[in-house]
Parts: C-alpha cells; structure tokens; sequence
C-alpha cells in the first residue's frame, strides 16, 4: 500500500493560494469569526446543525453559511 507523504509547507500555501484565487474569482470571501458556546447552541437548536457535529469546524462552518444564505435570500424576496 502506498503511503501518501504530508504536504510541505510550500505545498500547503500553494493550495491555499489557488483557494484563494478561486474564491475571488467566484466573487466570494473567506472571514474569521469567533463563535461562543451560545451561538452554536442556537444554531442546534434552530436545526442549523446536528448537536453531534457542533464540534466539528467544519460542519459549523457549513451551517454559519447555509444560515447566512437563507438570510440573504429572504431579504431579497417582496
């Protein structure tokens, strides 16, 4: 069985770039953002994410976007 090495640093900020530059073309950013305990208890509990994923960032990360797209979908709606 062929065992995969780990990306280098310089490998890893390759693809971090094209990310990057991939996001921009979409028109899209990335942000940052601090969640406390309470937000994501109300992302659970408003159905946004399942309570076993709330641990996992990048299920949480999935949910802040679906949430924020309904919200901006509605907004736009007469």
């Amino acid at each position: 069985m062929h065992k995969r090495t780990p990306p280098t640093e310089r490998e890893r900020r390759r693809e971090q770039q094209r990310r990057h530059r991939q996001r921009e073309r979409e028109g899209r950013r990335a942000y940052q953002v601090d969640l406390d305990g309470e937000i994501i208890s109300m992302l659970v509990g408003y159905g946004w994410l399942r309570e076993a994923a709330a641990g996992d960032d990048r299920e949480v990360s999935c949910a802040v976007r679906r949430l924020l797209t309904e919200a901006a979908n509605a907004s736009k709606k007469p």
